[in-house]
C-alpha cells in the first residue's frame, strides 16, 4: 500500500493498468481506509485498489490533506514498478509537466489600448 497526492496516485495507476488495460477499482467509503478498502479488499479480491485514507490514518499515520492511498497485491510490485518505468519512457511522468499553448485572442488589443506592451 502506498500514500500519495492525486498525481502520484494516477501514476501508480496508470502503471498498473498497463498490464491489463482493466480500470482500478476505487472504494471511497472513509471509513477503515487503508484497513478495509486498502489491505483486505486488496488481499482477499487480488486488484487493485485506490482508497481515500480512513479516520485511523489520519489520526495515528499524520496523513495529510492532499494524501490518497493505492493498493496492489505484493505479486503486483514488479509489474508496477515495470510498468512506472514503461510509462515514462513514453513521456507519462511525475512531475507531470504542463504545456500551455495558447495566445490570449484579444491580447493585440489589448495592447493597442493601454498603449503599450502586454503584461505592463
Amino acid at each position: 500500500m502506498v500514500f500519495g497526492n492525486p498525481a502520484r496516485i494516477m501514476r501508480l495507476v496508470q502503471a498498473g493498468s498497463r498490464w491489463t488495460g482493466e480500470r482500478v477499482r476505487v472504494g471511497f467509503g472513509g471509513i477503515g481506509g487503508s484497513c478495509n478498502e486498502g489491505l483486505v479488499r486488496t488481499f482477499f479480491e487480488g486488484v487493485r485498489r485506490v482508497a481515500l485514507p480512513g479516520n485511523g490514518d489520519r489520526v495515528f499515520a499524520a496523513t495529510q490533506d492532499d494524501e490518497l492511498l493505492f493498493a496492489f497485491p505484493a505479486p503486483w510490485a514488479d509489474r508496477v514498478e515495470e510498468g512506472l518505468k514503461a510509462t515514462s519512457r513514453r513521456g507519462i511522468r511525475y512531475p507531470i509537466p504542463t504545456f500551455l499553448n495558447y495566445r490570449l485572442p484579444f491580447l493585440d488589443l489589448i495592447t493597442r489600448v493601454g498603449g503599450g506592451s502586454a503584461g505592463s
